[in-house]
């Protein structure tokens, strides 16, 4: 049986509802959708370019359905778009700049009853706060796993902020002989999302694990992208 984790934090926003602590999931990785196509097509005759190519196609058909105003049911997950935002008056109208069109997704119930009967919770002591990375993207060839030196990508998760004036901070291109590249060029810089252009010095042909380096308090703490990088 599976595990996973959770730690408790304290209730600060609304003591009065007699809820004392809450629970929080400690994520253990992430799946890129180039090794969930691997893992699709592993022991069948269907091609990981073949898979890929109808998740391309099922993500435009999605989001065309969705721009329409419909609900998508996948069988396990349902999708749905969402006005979300605050309105004053009855007659304020939709503005980009106040509200967004959101997209909603929710697990079937035979799901989350599958995903329940495998785990097990185990509660934790605590989580140290640090840079978690769940996913990236490039962002000058997109569907394309691999990079060039000088492309744009981006790194999606969670606590991702950093002072980038500061050299002991940031994104690091590392690898295990102890190299260590850091970007020096950024596009946007965010709690969920960092953009950057792939730094030089790089060497083609060899792949790159992709660190994102914050200091919190006066730690210095280190998330890590799962999978790695391979520079073409």
């Amino acid at each position: 049986m599976n595990n996973i984790k959770y730690f408790l934090i304290q209730n600060k926003l609304n003591t009065s509802s007699g809820i004392a602590y809450l629970p929080r999931t400690v994520l253990n990785g992430s799946l890129s959708g180039k090794s969930l196509v691997e893992t699709i097509c592993w022991g069948s005759t269907i091609t990981p370019s073949d898979c890929m190519a109808v998740m391309e196609n099922l993500e435009r058909v999605v989001a065309e359905q969705l721009s329409q105003g419909r609900s998508v049911n996948l069988g396990f997950v349902i999708l749905k778009p969402t006005v979300k935002g605050s309105f004053q008056s009855p007659e304020e109208t939709f503005s980009l700049e106040k509200h967004q069109i959101a997209v909603t997704v929710t697990g079937s119930m035979e799901l989350q009853r599958k995903v329940s009967r495998a785990v097990q919770a185990i509660r934790i002591a605590s989580s140290k706060s640090a840079p978690l990375l769940t996913s990236w993207a490039n962002i000058s060839d997109r569907g394309n796993s691999n990079v060039r030196i000088g492309s744009l990508i981006e790194i999606r998760g969670q606590r991702l902020n950093f002072a980038e004036k500061e050299t002991n901070q940031g994104v690091f291109f590392t690898k295990e002989d102890g190299t260590n590249i850091r970007v020096t060029e950024y596009s946007r810089i965010a709690n969920g999302l960092v953009g950057m252009k792939v730094p030089e010095g790089l060497n083609p042909g060899e792949s790159y694990n992709v660190e994102v380096r914050a200091l919190f308090g006066t730690n210095l703490r280190v998330g890590k992208l799962d999978d790695s990088i391979l520079i073409e």
